[in-house]
């Protein structure tokens, strides 16, 4: 477990930035009003790896588990060829290396960092390993919210931080708060449903763990298409307000419908309601970065996609937190109905989520296994419910944003190096 632990920070090291980086080159090249289609492009890849990925890795792990590691080594050595042979841009030189380790905020991001483990922990330990009022969680937590705190007290003092990781500049614009605020709300949604739809369809509709990814292609795929249409509707009108209040209604619809989902629930409503959440979710993750650059200048394009991927992350973990409190909390609420006492145990303690895909779970009984199945449906049904009143939340929120007019000239000295990439 300790190999496995070091191996996914490695990991994890390494792919944290590919996300933003992504962003940050796209944004540099490319200007303001014809950004949202390749933005959308990279959001359209990221959907389909998020689809086939956990299907390919079930296959293999049927096999060999070890093949789902492994099988990174050769799809990251083609990702970095392709990049070294195409990825050619043009940037201001910097001078030498103190200069460009000066542009670092060694001070700001040595109190940023240990402070968002701490809150991190704290989250993905609570309610888990340990009970949310455990030491365990309390302390890491208060530690955390305290580091945070002291972290955007130091960016906010020039005398102090002379490059701020995280400029409280980019909050001051109210398009720019609150398309981060948007994100946020933004995650917290799609995770939650990603993390409990597959439950959904093992512990309600009884279908294998690999069946489940295959129910779950409709809201896996609805991305792309709501997030294409959404990339031409801003590169044509070069309006993003209206696919903001488009995205958290769709996804207010969606996943209120999905509430409404039992063991008898034919397969149009659970694919129907899938598509109306992921639309929702396309529309907003192709908008919001959009959104959130426009009232800034030139120069904040990288802090601010930094901070936009920041928060967006952060809204995966709160998200998974929020969505698995309620759920393991009503799972304990409604054990009443199940009779037998050592499937109540089964259940109990934030343990129904394991127990979903279970063979434990396929071999109960069937008059248990009929109120098993009630109570997960009830707890589901509360998870979708609070989901909704999020996007409700972030439909509220966007009243408060105002429209700035996109740019359709690049004004930076970045760009394509075009004579090194005719061959590519």
């Amino acid at each position: 477990m300790r190999s496995l632990a070091r191996g996914r920070t490695l990991q994890g090291l390494g792919t944290s930035g590919l996300y933003v980086l992504a962003d940050i080159v796209l944004c540099d090249i490319i200007p303001p009003r014809y950004r949202s289609p390749y933005l959308s492009s990279v959001l359209s890849i990221a959907a389909v790896g998020s689809t086939i990925g956990p299907i390919i890795g079930g296959a293999l792990a049927e096999k060999n588990w070890r093949w789902v590691f492994w099988i990174n080594l050769p799809v990251s050595a083609l990702a970095l060829i392709i990049i070294l042979l195409c990825l050619r841009i043009r940037y201001p030189p910097i001078p030498d290396w103190k200069h460009a380790l000066a542009e670092v905020d060694f001070v700001g991001n040595g109190i940023f960092i240990p402070s968002i483990i701490s809150i991190l922990l704290a989250l993905v330990m609570g309610g888990s390993q340990y009970a949310w009022g455990s030491w365990h969680v309390i302390v890491p937590l208060i530690l955390g919210c305290f580091g945070w705190a002291g972290f955007h007290i130091y960016e906010s003092s020039p005398r102090w931080c002379k490059q701020p990781t995280m400029p409280p500049r980019i909050f001051k614009h109210r398009t720019s708060a609150i398309s981060l605020l948007s994100i946020f709300i933004g995650s917290i949604i799609i995770t939650a449903t990603n993390y409990f739809l597959p439950i959904y369809f093992q512990a309600v509709k009884g279908v294998s763990p690999l069946n489940s990814g295959v129910y779950y292609l409709p809201f896996a795929l609805a991305i792309i298409p709501f997030g294409g249409l959404g990339a031409a509707f801003v590169t044509k009108t070069g309006k993003y307000i209206p696919l903001h209040y488009a995205g958290f209604a769709l996804s207010a619809i969606g996943t209120g419908l999905l509430s409404t989902l039992d063991a008898s629930s034919s397969a149009g409503s659970w694919i129907g309601f899938q598509i109306l959440a992921s639309g929702g979710s396309g529309l907003i993750f192709a908008s919001t970065l959009i959104s959130t650059l426009a009232p800034l200048p030139e120069e904040d394009v990288a802090v601010a996609t930094g901070t936009y991927s920041f928060v967006r992350s952060f809204g995966f973990v709160w998200g998974l937190t929020i969505a698995s409190v309620i759920f393991n909390s009503q799972i304990d609420r409604y054990l009443w109905i199940v009779e037998d006492e050592a499937v109540r145990r089964l259940l109990s303690d934030g343990q129904a989520y394991a127990f979903a895909n279970s063979r434990t779970f396929n071999l109960l009984p069937t008059v248990i296994k009929v109120q098993v199945v009630d109570v997960y449906v009830r707890a589901l049904r509360i998870v979708w419910i609070v989901v909704a009143a999020f996007a409700c939340l972030g439909f509220v929120c966007v009243f408060a944003e105002k429209h700035v007019e996109l740019r359709k000239e690049k004004v930076n000295d970045f760009g394509l190096a075009e004579k090194r990439t005719q061959n590519c």
